[in-house]
């Protein structure tokens, strides 16, 4: 389930391990105040950038009601599409965690 924590703080609350593992991978900085938003996985990220991130700021509406036409989202393959998404992101405002995890932020690392 996406989430939005409300700085680094936060986000070591919900889950240590987690926190650690960006912090040791980022470094510490003033990003550690702004927002984080985490994804379960590639498939929730891919998800989330469909329906209301990156793609979605182009105008495509896959998160909609198609009046009994088939749901496009129901036909994307999004763990093929999670997985390209994070091999072309920027590593500066993007992390996946061991686990599978996926951090972002707006404000960069």
């Amino acid at each position: 389930m996406t989430k939005t924590f409300d700085g680094y703080k936060e986000l070591f609350e919900h889950d240590e391990n987690l926190a650690k593992e960006l912090l040791e991978a980022v470094g510490e900085g003033a990003w550690q105040q702004g927002e984080i938003y985490y994804y379960e996985d590639e498939e929730e990220y891919a998800e989330y950038e469909l329906t209301e991130g990156w793609y979605a700021s182009f105008g495509v509406n896959l998160d909609r009601d198609y009046n009994g036409a088939p749901n496009l989202m129901d036909y994307i393959n999004l763990s093929d599409l999670g997985s390209a998404l994070v091999q072309n992101w920027d590593d500066s405002c993007n992390f996946k965690a061991s686990t599978g995890e996926i951090l972002t932020t707006g404000y960069g690392w």
